[in-house]
């Protein structure tokens, strides 16, 4: 579309390769510690993702524990 795939690519593997080198330390940490993440949508409501959100795999791949992980929405909780 814009003649820019080759920079795209090059761009997307510095970021894969340092995300995968930084999963791969983590993977195997003996303390997770546990991550709470969400954000105000609106007045009176907070929005946090469900246990299988890929929010949870990002925080799992980086060493952590996403607080509702053993939630089986994949989706918004609220």
């Amino acid at each position: 579309f814009f003649n820019a795939e080759a920079r795209a690519t090059k761009h997307f593997s510095i970021a894969e390769r340092a995300y995968i080198q930084t999963a791969t330390k983590a993977k195997d940490v003996k303390h997770r510690p546990e991550v709470m993440v969400g954000s105000p949508s609106g007045k009176d409501h907070w929005h946090l993702n469900g246990g299988r959100n890929y929010m949870a795999g990002l925080i799992y791949d980086a060493g952590g524990r996403y607080f509702w992980h053993r939630d089986e929405i994949a989706g918004s909780l609220v």
